[in-house]
């Protein structure tokens, strides 16, 4: 909501509430909230993600330096949370980037964005990968899920669909 008042393109704050009770009440949000072992973890990686964005947008307003390593390194830590933030931070990118073009008439000054914030998700994902490997080790769950380049398109396929029918049928 910071970063959505900051651009100054809505101008009645009950939408701002009404964005943060939308998101809040996500079916995401609320399904992974109920896991109770998890609910810190969920928590921490939205926080995580809001901070991200607030770097990136903070770095593209004021072209300080230190909130692009800020950025960078909420990024990796929402990222390495929980892997749904990295499509949650790349939607909250896309809709902050939407609403800072919003007042810009300037072409190349929104394209220098669009590329700089698909570079910071770029290094922030790439560190998080070289961090997982080095760390944690080759992972089955990241590795071997579809395997693509790995096994025939056609094998991949068949194992995303064997899994979507396990996954309707409650297997």
């Amino acid at each position: 909501c910071w970063l959505i008042d900051g651009f100054g393109v809505i101008r009645r704050k009950g939408l701002l509430f009404l964005f943060a009770a939308l998101s809040l009440t996500h079916p995401v949000l609320a399904e992974q909230s109920y896991f109770i072992m998890q609910r810190a973890e969920i928590g921490v990686g939205y926080l995580y993600t809001a901070l991200a964005l607030a770097g990136s947008f903070s770095w593209l307003r004021e072209k300080k330096w230190y909130w692009c390593g800020l950025a960078a390194l909420f990024s990796v830590l929402a990222f390495a949370t929980y892997q749904s933030f990295v499509p949650m931070y790349m939607a909250g990118a896309l809709g902050c980037y939407l609403l800072y073009c919003h007042g810009i008439s300037d072409g190349k000054a929104c394209l220098r964005a669009a590329l700089w914030l698909a570079a910071e998700f770029a290094a922030s994902l790439f560190l998080y990968l070289v961090l997982q490997r080095v760390l944690c080790g080759p992972s089955g769950y990241l590795d071997s899920m579809v395997a693509w380049g790995t096994l025939p398109f056609r094998t991949c396929v068949k194992q995303i669909l064997v899994h979507l029918w396990r996954l309707v049928s409650g297997q």
